[in-house]
């Protein structure tokens, strides 16, 4: 027999956070359920899941099994699965507690494996068995994780930005250079007009040493 489930989970989920909201389920009045899980799990890492049974009525646990199953090209494979109770009694308010632990790797790395959760309940409460079963995606498992991603896309924009600086810098330094080889077309321009005035007058005089000389030898005699 299905209880009429209550399930509150967030109706949206940011891909930018890495904690998927806590799982919440309300079993007719009788159990409450949380599981809180990440949202993304980089391949080959460990995951941690921490779940939460707690009694709103007197209640026997039969039996809570938790399975992990990623998903991928080939198919599917099994990385967690485990019965965590058995023949159970929970008084009203009583909780029971578990965290699960368990890596995302199997024999040959899948392309682009999506982590899947799958939950069955039995419970007995006022000698009815009831039965629950869950089963939903619950975390994207890339080889590159989104604060990785933003961690390189961060660095490569500060080195984009120190590139554009060494741009500017270097463009700076370019006019600088055309300017001063202008100066220096100019200067060279000045010294060649000097050193044509400069032969000139060494020309001059010499003329004018002769003059003296010849006038000299005129007094002379």
């Amino acid at each position: 027999m299905r209880g009429s489930l209550i399930l509150a989970v967030a109706a949206c989920i940011l891909a930018a956070t890495s904690t998927a909201p806590p799982l919440a389920v309300n079993l007719d009045g009788n159990l409450k359920l949380v599981l809180a899980y990440p949202l993304e799990v980089k391949y080959g890492s460990w995951v941690k899941v921490y779940l939460d049974l707690t009694a709103m009525e007197d209640v026997v646990v039969e039996e809570l099994r938790v399975r992990f199953v990623l998903i991928h090209e080939r198919g599917c494979s099994t990385i967690f699965d485990r019965v965590l109770v058995e023949s159970k009694p929970l008084a009203r308010g009583e909780q029971y507690q578990a965290n699960i632990a368990f890596r995302v790797v199997v024999p040959r790395p899948p392309l682009e494996p999506l982590l899947q959760l799958c939950i069955e309940l039995r419970y007995t409460v006022n000698s009815s068995l009831r039965y629950f079963e869950y089963k939903a995606p619950a975390a994207v498992v890339p080889y590159c994780t989104y604060e990785e991603l933003s961690q390189q896309l961060e660095e490569a924009l500060e080195k984009a930005s120190l590139a554009d600086e060494l741009a500017g810098e270097v463009e700076e330094l370019r006019v600088e250079v055309a300017n001063l080889t202008g100066r220096c077309e100019a200067l060279e321009e000045v010294l060649d007009t000097m050193s044509a005035e400069r032969a000139s007058l060494v020309k001059r005089i010499g003329e004018l040493q002769a003059e003296k000389g010849a006038l000299e030898s005129r007094v002379r005699e």
